[in-house]
């Protein structure tokens, strides 16, 4: 199962706030996509997905 974030890191950018590096926990990712979001005057900076595969064999 493959679960993770999408960002747009266009928003960062004009946003300027730099992309969080390394290990950042997901109230720290909370925190700055509220400022982007605030920044760009936009809903979402980011975006959850859970994408689920089954392989037959």
């Amino acid at each position: 199962m493959d679960t993770g974030p999408y960002v747009n890191q266009t928003l960062f950018a004009h946003a300027g706030i730099e992309m969080p590096t390394g290990e950042t926990t997901w109230e720290e990712w909370t925190g700055l996509t509220m400022q982007v979001a605030e920044a760009a005057c936009t809903a979402y900076a980011i975006g959850i997905t859970v994408l689920l595969a089954r392989h037959v064999g």
